[in-house]
């Protein structure tokens, strides 16, 4: 089992490429309406796609990013799609491995293992549509929030330890952190921040508890600030006008997943970084 294992992380990440190609497909048909019934086609010239047009990474670079039929650009968002999931699965197995063992429980070791790919998966779907259209669709944030619940629920079964009432209220208190955007949001009246990231604060809080999550939040926001910076320094070079820089709305939610997914696996704690750097 230790010798799968060694090697589970590199099957997972070459797994992820697949699943990113997927995703992709998932997030753009949700954009457009179009159920996933049916073959992939040139969105050019509606050349039905082959199955050698279709692996994962490989078939971008082989074309060259163009269309074999029409010769006509592919978004480098295939690609960029397929290798960000790879990444993610691959770091998510490497830590799951390095952190729980397939020998004493194998079956559940592999559906915890199924579940936390399951909540990237959604974790790069959402990425995905919000940067291309601001928005988070319910159904998706429903399915990672209860997805959680059954990763958080196997993990407390299999570590031997007793669960018990803190354990709850560890968990359930954690949504307290996204009261005070909530409260934004009521003032604002939705101008300051989006329903839809204070839905995931108030999970990353769920899932992390309130230390852990109120952290990645505090990531989030220092992440897209700097973001935010370089950005209006590029558009400027460029010779946009502070003015019209000013309406270009930067979705927020990818930076507050990325945050908890740093959170999660390397257990970074920013605040322990900023005492130490102030004190």
């Amino acid at each position: 089992m230790d010798i799968m294992t060694s090697y589970l992380p590199i099957i997972i990440g070459l797994l992820g490429c697949i699943v990113g190609s997927f995703l992709n497909v998932v997030a753009l048909r949700q954009e457009t309406g179009k159920d996933l019934g049916g073959r992939s086609h040139c969105p050019s010239c509606n050349h039905q796609l082959t199955w050698y047009e279709l692996i994962p990474v490989v078939s971008f670079l082989i074309q060259r990013a163009k269309c074999r039929n029409c010769k006509t650009s592919i978004s480098v968002q295939y690609i960029a799609v397929e290798l960000f999931t790879g990444l993610l699965f691959y770091m998510g197995a490497k830590f799951f491995v390095m952190n729980f063992s397939a020998a004493i429980y194998p079956v559940w070791f592999f559906l915890q293992l199924f579940l936390l790919i399951l909540i990237m998966s959604y974790l790069v779907l959402i990425i995905v549509y919000d940067l291309r259209t601001k928005k988070v669709p319910l159904v998706w944030f429903i399915s990672l929030v209860i997805s959680s619940f059954l990763y958080l629920g196997i993990s407390y079964a299999t570590s031997g330890f007793s669960f018990g009432w803190y354990d709850i209220w560890f968990h359930i208190s954690g949504i307290v952190i996204a009261l005070p955007f909530f409260i934004m949001w009521i003032v604002s009246k939705g101008a300051w921040m989006g329903f839809a990231d204070i839905e995931i604060i108030a999970w990353m809080g769920m899932f992390l508890g309130i230390y852990s999550g109120a952290s990645a939040t505090l990531i989030a926001f220092y992440t897209g600030a700097l973001f935010a910076i370089v950005f209006v320094g590029f558009k400027l070079s460029k010779g946009y006008s502070y003015d019209t820089i000013r309406k270009i709305h930067i979705p927020f939610t990818p930076f507050l997943l990325l945050a908890w997914f740093g959170t999660f696996i390397f257990s970074f704690d920013i605040f322990s970084l900023l005492s130490g750097l102030f004190m």
